[in-house]
């Protein structure tokens, strides 16, 4: 999915996902290492926000200096996590 949402103050926001890395990298970092041939070996339950500003970005990071061939699987537990 590449569309922008038009929200109400009548700006445009990209939906952050695979597909617009592309298109954001001229704005904000993005990973320099192959994420498709990446399979778990991290599982994480519940991917909220601390996990998100801390463990991905530490994560994030060390790939980024040794790739290698796993990454971050994250289980949400709650409806509130789809």
């Amino acid at each position: 999915m590449t569309t922008n949402v038009q929200q109400s103050s009548g700006a445009t926001a990209t939906h952050l996902n695979q597909q617009n890395l592309e298109k954001i990298a001229n704005y904000i970092p993005v990973p320099n290492y192959d994420r498709d041939a990446l399979s778990c070996g991290i599982v994480h339950m519940s991917v909220g926000g601390f996990h998100r500003s801390h463990q991905a970005v530490y994560i994030n990071k060390f790939l980024e200096l040794f790739p290698e061939d796993w990454m971050i699987c994250g289980v949400g537990l709650l409806p509130s996590d789809k």
